[in-house]
């Protein structure tokens, strides 16, 4: 029974670890290419040509006039809903909405996010490797490799909170949220998280499993070598009887 399970652990761990590094790979992409890390309503000022209303005949401006739209933002792009009906949401770069002393922090999450993608990829290529062949150090360097890009990712996330939250409760007049919540990238972004510490632990399990099997297969070559010491003597002892008779 144990040679089973451990043929088992031996086919499942490896396939459980590529499966979660492609998966966690794919929600880690598909959150950082997105705007909708965060989303809200924003409260803007309508221009004076906007709002020209005729009242009795004669032309009345309204300016200042306070409207209330929704937005999403991510780490490249923040979308604001157009003011007039029927149009499509305006799109600008998030970065350049942001404060100069907090550019290089919102730089340094977007390199954190494109180093754990670039650790996550390295990791798949191990565990690739590990299934390919019966070395269990390619399986240990994937589990590294995944709890780097795990622990990069979240330095990366933590950023890009304190930069937002930093950018939210100023009182600015680039940006004025005036309701917010996180979004389904953001979502995602923590589930390739938890995908990716799953896959370190089955790259871990894979690792000792392989390791166990080297163990044994070196205590099982030692004993035939005993055998075939104990036979060779059994031998040499049973000729020497033979002739002395």
């Amino acid at each position: 029974m144990s040679g089973v399970r451990m043929v088992a652990s031996r086919a499942c761990c490896p396939c459980l670890a590529v499966l979660l590094s492609v998966t966690t790979i794919g929600l880690t992409v598909t959150a950082f290419v997105s705007s909708n890390w965060t989303e809200g309503t924003e409260k803007v000022r309508g221009s004076v040509e906007d709002y020209t209303r005729k009242i009795n005949g004669s032309k009345i401006q309204i300016s200042h006039w306070k409207l209330y739209i929704s937005f999403h933002c991510g780490y490249w792009t923040l979308c604001r809903e157009s003011r007039i009906r029927g149009q499509a949401e305006r799109c600008d770069s998030f970065i350049q909405r942001l404060p100069r002393t907090e550019v290089p922090k919102f730089i340094g999450a977007i390199a954190a996010e494109c180093g754990s993608i670039c650790l996550l990829l390295i990791g798949l290529f191990c565990q690739m490797g590990g299934c390919c062949t019966s070395q269990p150090s390619m399986h240990r360097v994937a589990a590294l490799m995944s709890v780097a890009s795990g622990l990069v990712s979240f330095l990366g996330r933590i950023f890009f909170i304190i930069v937002l939250n930093r950018n939210v409760e100023s009182d600015g007049d680039i940006w004025r949220p005036v309701d917010w919540w996180y979004g389904w990238s953001f979502k995602i972004a923590w589930l390739a998280f938890l995908c990716d510490m799953m896959s370190s632990i089955a790259s871990l399990q894979a690792f000792s499993t392989k390791t166990a099997e080297i163990r044994q297969a070196k205590r099982r070559a030692q004993l035939k070598k005993v055998e075939e010491i104990i036979d060779l003597q059994l031998v040499a002892s049973r000729s020497t009887v033979e002739t002395r008779c």
